[in-house]
């Protein structure tokens, strides 16, 4: 059982894995050099997969467990920073792009304050227009009404004087 500060058995076998993967291209130069030795690319490849196993075990002995995790904090505050970075800028075109948007409704506001303030001024023009039309037609009906009842009370004199009422025929 992992204590406080004890690996995991699955950390340690992967530990052992790495480790056992640090001999293999050591082993290979080593093949290399012992069964192919006429090989011409055999002098290329052996020494390089040599230093490649080599270096290996050599950070693997260097490096320990301490000096991971300082440097996987190390990468993790980078990465922060770079993410923190991004965001910033990220802000910055967001606000950008607000302040854009921001400028562009203030002008369609002002479009359409504009628009609405002809809109109302066009709208008491029609008003006055037929406040002044319903007037004329209210005075025309007025005239039209004294007509009727002039040409009623002249009709009724008339019957009234062909009927022998003379004192109606004169002309008022």
């Amino acid at each position: 059982m992992a204590g406080a500060g004890r690996p995991s058995w699955g950390q340690l076998a992967l530990e052992c894995a790495q480790r056992e993967l640090t001999y293999l291209p050591i082993a290979a130069s080593c093949m290399l050099v012992y069964f192919l030795p006429a090989w011409p690319p055999t002098w290329v490849i052996a020494p390089v997969l040599f230093t490649a196993g080599g270096a290996h075990f050599i950070y693997d002995l260097l490096m320990g467990q301490e000096v991971r995790a300082s440097l996987a904090a190390r990468q993790e505050r980078t990465a922060e920073s770079a993410r923190d970075a991004e965001l910033a800028e990220q802000n910055r075109r967001s606000e950008a792009l607000n302040a854009e948007l921001n400028r562009r409704n203030a002008e369609i506001v002002a479009r359409n304050a504009a628009a609405r303030a002809e809109y109302e001024r066009a709208l008491a023009a029609y008003e006055r227009a037929r406040a002044e039309y319903e007037a004329r037609l209210a005075a025309h009906r007025a005239e039209e009404e004294a007509y009727r009842r002039a040409q009623a009370d002249w009709e009724a004199r008339v019957a009234a004087c062909r009927a022998g009422d003379y004192a109606r025929c004169a002309v008022p």
